[in-house]
C-alpha cells in the first residue's frame, strides 16, 4: 500500500508512506520528547536544509548518517501529518513557491505534469509515466494525454518539451533514460518505477528503484539540465526518439562526440489529426566523456558504433563509469528552429556551471511571478490551492523563439520576433473565457506579446489561429476564439499592437463564406439563415470543413461577433459595428419557446427531432461537449436578451435548477460563468457567492486529483484562481468583472505601472463576510459601490475594494 503526503508549505513529497511510517518508529519517543521541548522551529529549519541539500553527493558513511537523522526529522512531520501537532511549526521558507505542488492535476483527468518548468517556459522535463506493460497481455503500450499520469510507476525516461492540463496528447519527446548496470535498450527491460518523488516550481526529483539512481531535473527558458548521481558501476544514459505522447515517431541524430548528441524528434498528431506534425531539436551535453557509445535502429536491436540514425524507432546510448554517488550531469538545448539554435540557446542560458545555479534561478523566476498577487488569512490547503492555480495558469501560452529571436512561423519559415517574445500553444476555445483577460489585468506585457503572436500568425498565413500548437494549426474545438481575444485584449488598454491589422484579420474570418475558411466553418449558413441549420452540422469534429454541433458553433459565432462589434466601434467603425451587433443575435432563433431551451433546428425551420423520450435538456443533440443544460445560459454578451425570452422570473428559476439539478459541469467551459449570471438579478447576488463557494469546496483540493478536469491549458485553474480573489471576467469583450465571495481575508493584486496608472489592487472581506458567508455592503476606495460588478477601468486606477 502508498499513498503520498504533501506537507503545506513545504513542497516536500513523501511516497511509499507505510515504509516511512515504519523506518521512522524507532525515532518515534525522541521525536516526541523534542516536541516537548518546543524546539520545532529549528528542527524544521534542519529538515528544509536536508530538502534542498543533495546528500547523494557524499561519502556513503556520511550520507548514512545524515539520512538517519533526516529521518528523524521526518517522522516529526509524518506524525503531524497524522494529527500530532507540532506547536504551530510548519515547512514554510517564507517564499510563496512553497505553497505550489505541481502534483495537483496530476491524476483524474487533470492532465497536468509535475516537470520542472519555468513560467511561459519553451522547454520542460517531466517523467515519462504513460508508458509501461498494460493490460493481461502485459503489452508496453502508452496510455494518458500527457507525459506524466500519478499512480504510474514505470519510469520510460526525462521528456524535455510537454503540454500542461491538455485533452489530446501530443510532444513528450526527446526521452532521454539513466540506468545502471548492464546496457539494455528495450524500454521494457530498462524502465523503473519510482519513489521518493519531490516537486516544486522549476525542480523535479525522484529515485529509480531498480538502480538506486537519485535523478534530479531543473530547468531554463529553452533549456533542461539534469544531475543524476548513481551507483558505483557502469552507468548508462539511453535516448529514445521512438516514445512519445502520440503515436507521431522518429527522428534523427548524430553523435558529435563522446560527450554530445545532435538531432530532431520528430511530434504531432494531436487529438488524433494525422496531418499534423513538426520536428523540435535538441542538443544534448554530458559533463564527462563516455567509455562507450553508439546508436542503435529498430525493434530495439544494437546496431554497434555508428555515428548517426533517422528513422521511426532509432536511439543512442552513452556509458560511463561511476564512483559511489558520482553525479552525471546533463545539459539539453531545445529549439523549433535548428540545431544550430538549440546550441546558441544551451550556450545563452546555462553559462552557469552549477546544477544548483540552474536550480535555484528557476525558483527565483517563479517567486517573482508569482509574487504578483500576495494573499491573507484562508487556510494553508485554500494557499496551496491558489498558488499551485497561478503556477499552472504561466505555463501556456509558451515561449516559441530562440534567444536570437528566431522562431518556425506557421507556413514553415524562420522569422525574427524582435525584441519581443513570440508565443505558442494558444488553447483558445479555452483561455479566451478567463485565463487571457487575466493575464492582461496581472502580466500585461505578456499578453501584448501573445496579441502580436497571434496577429502575426494571421500574417503568415492569412488567417487567425483557432487552436495553435507549435506553429501547426490543429482546428481543434469550434467558434472564432482568437477574435475575442484581441477585442478584449484591446478592450482592456492592451494597444501595442496595429488595431487596423486586428480588424482586418477578425473580418476574413468572419465574412469568407468559401471552404477555405476553417476557422469559421458553415459561415454560409450561419450568415444564410440566421443560425447553423443541423443538417449543416456534423457530429464530430472529424471533418473540419463542416461545423461541429450547430446550436453550439452557432452560440460560439455569435459571441465572437458581439466582440468584433465592441472592437470596431471601438475604432470608430460604425458600419461594422451594427452588422456585427445584428449578427450577435443570431442565437435567438435557436430558443424553443416551449421547451425554454437553445435547440438544433432544421433549415426548414422547424426542430430538429429528439430520440423518443429525450429529456431536452440532457439531449446532447446538436451541442459540442456537453447538453442544452450546459450551453443554455451561454449568451454572456445578452443576458438581458435571453430573460426577455424565458421571462425574468422564469431564468432565474431555470438558471438555479441547473445547480441544484447538477447540471453545471464546471469544467465544461460554456458554463464556467454560469455561478456569476446570478449577479444580473438584482436582490439575488446571494446565489452567486453560495454557488462559488459551493463549487471551489466540492471540485478542488490539495491531491492529485483535485482539478475537476483536465485543466485546459490553465483554464480550470484561472477559474479558480480568480473566484477565490473574488472577481471574474464572465463576459469577455466587456471590460468588467463580476463581484463573489473571497476566500481570502485581504487579496493584493500588484499593477504594471508601463500599462496601468494604479500601484495595486487591494481586495479585503471583512470578519461578518466570512461568518454569514455573503456580501451585504461593498465600497472602493472608502465610497459606496452599489454594483455587483466593477469595471476594468476602475480597477487599474488602484484602490481598496472592501466587501462587508
Amino acid at each position: 500500500m502508498t499513498s503520498r503526503f504533501f506537507l503545506p508549505g513545504s513542497n516536500l513529497l513523501v511516497q511509499d508512506q507505510c515504509q516511512i511510517l515504519m523506518d521512522s518508529l524507532i525515532y518515534l519517543v525522541p521525536a516526541m520528547y523534542c516536541i516537548g521541548k518546543n524546539n520545532t522551529r529549528r528542527l524544521t529549519g534542519i529538515l528544509f536544509w536536508f530538502e534542498q541539500y543533495p546528500i547523494a553527493h557524499l561519502s556513503m558513511g556520511t550520507s548514512k548518517v545524515l539520512l538517519m537523522i533526516k529521518r528523524f526529522l521526518l517522522s516529526l512531520l509524518v506524525f503531524s501529518s497524522l494529527g500530532l501537532t507540532l506547536m504551530g511549526a510548519r515547512l514554510w521558507n517564507g517564499k510563496l513557491t512553497s505553497y505550489v505542488d505541481p502534483f495537483i492535476g496530476t491524476a483524474g483527468g487533470g492532465n497536468t505534469h509535475p516537470g520542472a518548468v519555468l513560467p511561459w517556459g519553451m522547454a520542460s522535463s517531466s517523467p515519462l509515466t504513460i508508458y509501461g506493460p498494460y493490460g493481461d497481455q502485459k503489452k508496453f503500450v502508452k496510455q494518458g494525454a500527457v507525459a506524466y499520469e500519478n499512480g504510474k510507476k514505470f519510469l520510460a525516461g526525462f521528456t524535455h518539451v510537454n503540454l500542461s492540463g491538455v485533452g489530446c496528447p501530443d510532444l513528450g519527446n526527446v526521452v532521454l533514460m539513466p540506468t545502471s548496470g548492464e546496457l539494455d535498450i528495450d524500454p521494457k527491460k530498462y524502465g523503473s518505477p519510482l519513489q521518493q518523488e519531490v516537486a516544486r516550481p522549476g525542480y523535479y526529483s525522484a529515485t529509480l528503484a531498480k538502480y538506486g539512481i537519485r535523478s534530479e531535473v531543473s530547468a531554463t527558458t529553452r533549456t533542461v539540465r539534469h544531475r543524476h548521481s548513481f551507483p558505483e558501476g557502469q552507468a548508462n544514459f539511453i535516448l529514445n526518439l521512438g516514445l512519445g505522447a502520440t503515436d507521431e515517431r522518429g527522428g534523427m541524430l548524430n553523435l558529435v562526440s563522446d560527450s554530445e548528441i545532435e538531432g530532431f524528434d520528430m511530434f504531432g498528431q494531436f487529438c488524433f489529426e494525422k496531418h499534423y506534425n513538426g520536428r523540435v531539436f535538441f542538443v544534448i551535453q554530458f559533463s564527462k566523456p563516455a567509455t562507450e557509445y553508439g546508436t542503435w535502429h529498430d525493434d530495439y536491436r544494437q546496431t554497434g558504433h555508428k555515428k548517426s540514425a533517422i528513422g521511426d524507432q532509432v536511439g543512442a546510448f552513452y556509458t560511463f563509469q561511476a564512483q559511489e554517488n558520482e553525479s552525471i550531469e546533463v545539459r539539453v538545448g531545445i529549439s523549433y528552429v535548428s540545431i544550430e539554435n538549440a546550441r546558441k540557446n544551451l550556450q545563452k542560458e546555462q553559462q552557469a556551471t552549477a546544477f544548483e545555479d540552474i536550480k535555484d534561478s528557476a525558483a527565483r523566476a517563479w517567486e517573482k511571478e508569482l509574487g504578483r498577487i500576495r494573499v491573507e488569512g484562508g487556510s494553508e490547503e485554500e494557499k496551496i490551492n491558489f498558488y499551485t492555480a497561478l503556477y499552472h495558469i504561466l505555463i501556456h501560452p509558451n515561449v516559441f523563439n530562440d534567444v536570437n529571436g528566431q522562431y518556425r512561423a506557421m507556413d514553415g519559415t524562420v522569422r525574427n520576433a524582435g525584441k519581443r517574445n513570440r508565443y505558442s500553444v494558444f488553447s483558445l476555445w479555452d483561455t479566451y473565457r478567463n485565463l487571457h483577460p487575466f493575464l492582461s489585468l496581472v502580466y500585461p506585457k505578456k499578453q501584448e506579446d501573445m496579441v502580436v503572436s497571434i496577429l502575426d500568425m494571421y500574417k503568415e498565413t492569412g488567417w487567425l489561429p483557432k487552436w495553435e500548437l507549435s506553429s501547426k494549426e490543429t482546428y481543434v474545438m469550434v467558434g472564432d476564439p482568437a477574435a475575442i481575444v484581441i477585442a478584449d485584449s484591446y478592450l482592456r488598454g492592451i494597444k501595442g499592437f496595429d488595431p487596423k491589422t486586428a480588424l482586418k484579420a477578425m473580418l476574413k474570418s468572419a465574412r469568407d463564406t468559401t471552404q477555405e475558411n476553417l476557422v469559421r466553418p458553415g459561415l454560409k449558413h450561419y450568415l444564410d439563415y440566421a443560425y447553423i441549420p443541423h443538417e449543416f452540422s456534423g457530429p464530430t469534429p472529424a471533418v473540419r470543413k463542416i461545423p461541429w454541433g450547430s446550436v453550439s458553433t452557432t452560440l460560439e459565432y455569435a459571441l465572437a461577433d458581439w466582440n468584433i462589434a465592441q472592437f470596431a466601434r471601438a475604432l470608430g467603425e460604425k458600419d461594422i459595428a451594427s452588422e456585427f451587433e445584428k449578427r450577435s443575435g443570431y442565437y435567438k432563433n435557436l430558443f424553443h419557446n416551449r421547451n425554454s431551451f437553445i435547440l438544433p433546428k432544421k433549415a426548414d425551420g422547424t426542430w430538429q427531432p429528439l430520440p423518443p423520450g429525450a429529456d431536452p435538456g440532457v439531449s446532447e443533440l446538436g451541442f459540442v461537449e456537453g447538453n442544452a443544460w450546459n450551453y443554455n445560459f451561454f449568451v454572456p454578451h445578452d443576458i438581458n436578451g435571453l430573460g426577455n425570452l424565458m421571462g425574468k422570473k422564469q431564468m432565474l428559476g431555470k438558471l438555479q435548477h441547473c445547480f441544484d439539478a447538477d447540471q453545471f459541469v464546471l469544467w465544461n467551459e460554456p458554463d464556467m460563468a454560469y455561478p456569476y449570471l446570478f449577479n444580473y438579478f438584482k436582490g439575488e447576488e446571494w446565489r452567486t457567492q453560495k454557488e462559488v463557494h459551493k463549487a471551489i469546496k466540492k471540485h478542488f483540493n490539495n491531491s492529485p486529483a483535485g482539478l475537476p478536469g483536465n485543466d485546459d491549458c490553465g483554464t480550470i485553474s484561472c477559474w479558480l484562481l480568480m473566484s477565490m480573489m473574488g472577481f471574474y471576467p464572465d463576459l469577455p469583450g466587456k471590460p468588467h468583472y463580476a463581484l463573489g465571495l473571497p476566500t481570502f481575508d485581504k487579496v493584493i493584486i500588484q499593477l504594471d505601472n508601463e500599462y496601468y496608472p494604479g500601484s495595486q489592487i487591494v481586495i479585503e472581506k471583512s470578519p461578518s463576510v466570512t461568518k454569514k458567508g455573503r456580501v451585504s455592503r461593498i465600497s472602493w476606495n472608502g465610497k459606496p459601490h452599489t454594483s455587483y460588478f466593477i469595471l476594468h477601468d476602475k480597477f487599474i486606477e488602484g484602490g481598496t475594494l472592501r466587501l462587508e
